[in-house]
C-alpha cells in the first residue's frame, strides 16, 4: 500500500478533497483554500502517503536552522486527513514528481475503503486575465450542466497535464461524480502572491465560493473578506511602487523605492 492510516476511522466518507502543491497551485491559492477548509471543518490527520513521489531536486526538504543548528527538516509528502463533521476525507500534500499511477491507485484505494460518493479536486493556473474566475472539469453530462448552472466555465485545453486530469479519468471510470475545480490567478495577482510569497485571496475566495455552492457545503466566507482587502491593498501598493520605480530619476545620496 502507498498510504498508512496510523488512525482508524470507522465511518465512511460521502467526499473526498484533493489538494496539491506545486504545478496545481497559483498563487497559492489551492494552499490557502484546503488549509482553510482543514481549519473551518476541524480535521484530523490519519495518515500519509509513505512512497517516495518526490525527486528532491525539483521539491527539495523544508528545513529551520537557528543559531547554526538544524532545528527542522521535513521532505515534501501528501497527508490525509478525515472530517467527522463534513463526512469528508481530505489528501493534501504535494504534487508527486514520480510514479504518477501508483500515487492515483493510492487516492482510488482510499475512495474504496471510504466508500466515498464525490471526488473534488480544487488547483489555480495563471491567467492573462483582468479578474478572477472559475473554470472546471467533470466527467459526466449531468455534472457538466451542473457546473454551467453555477456560472464555473467549462475547460477547452490542450497541452501538459496536470495529476489532477489523470485523476479524474480514474475516478470517473469507477462511477464517482468527480469535479475539478480551477481557480484563474490574473496575472497581476500572481505578481503579487509570488513577490510577497502571499496568497491569492481575491481568486480563493472565488474558488471556495462556487465550491461551497456545488457541494451544498455551508462556507462562511465573510470572514476571508479581511483577507481579500488586504491582499488587494498590497497589490495596489505594488503597482504604485512599480510605477515610481519605471519614472525614477536617482538624485544624489538618493535609492529607488522597494516594497516592504
Amino acid at each position: 500500500m502507498v498510504y498508512m492510516l496510523f488512525k482508524e476511522v470507522k465511518e465512511k466518507a460521502q467526499n473526498l478533497i484533493l489538494g496539491l502543491k506545486g504545478y496545481s497551485d497559483a498563487g497559492l491559492i489551492t494552499t490557502y483554500s484546503i488549509e482553510y477548509l482543514l481549519r473551518k471543518f476541524k480535521a484530523e490527520k490519519i495518515g500519509y502517503f509513505k512512497k517516495d513521489f518526490y525527486d528532491y531536486s525539483v521539491n527539495r526538504p523544508f528545513i529551520i536552522v537557528e543559531d547554526g543548528v538544524i532545528k527542522k527538516l521535513q521532505p515534501p509528502t501528501t497527508e490525509i486527513f478525515h472530517s467527522k463533521n463534513m463526512e469528508t476525507i481530505f489528501v493534501y500534500g504535494f504534487e508527486p514528481n514520480l510514479n504518477w499511477y501508483e500515487f492515483v491507485d493510492g487516492i482510488v484505494n482510499l475512495t474504496k475503503k471510504f466508500e466515498v460518493k464525490k471526488f473534488y479536486s480544487l488547483g489555480g493556473l495563471i491567467d492573462y486575465i483582468r479578474e478572477p474566475r472559475i473554470s472546471g472539469l467533470v466527467t459526466n453530462e449531468k455534472l457538466r450542466k451542473v457546473l454551467v448552472d453555477l456560472g464555473v466555465e467549462l475547460v477547452n485545453y490542450r497541452g501538459p497535464s496536470s495529476i489532477y486530469s489523470l485523476l479524474l479519468n480514474e475516478i470517473g471510470k469507477l462511477n464517482i461524480e468527480a469535479v475539478s475545480l480551477w481557480g484563474h490567478v490574473p496575472y497581476k495577482n500572481y505578481l503579487t502572491s509570488s513577490q510577497l510569497e502571499i496568497p491569492d485571496t481575491l481568486t480563493a475566495y472565488q474558488l471556495l465560493e462556487k465550491f461551497s455552492l456545488l457541494t451544498k457545503i455551508k462556507l462562511d466566507l465573510d470572514e476571508l473578506l479581511d483577507e481579500c482587502r488586504k491582499f488587494k491593498k498590497k497589490m495596489d501598493t505594488i503597482v504604485k511602487v512599480e510605477q515610481r520605480i519605471r519614472t525614477f530619476k536617482p538624485e544624489k545620496g538618493e535609492h529607488p523605492p522597494y516594497i516592504a
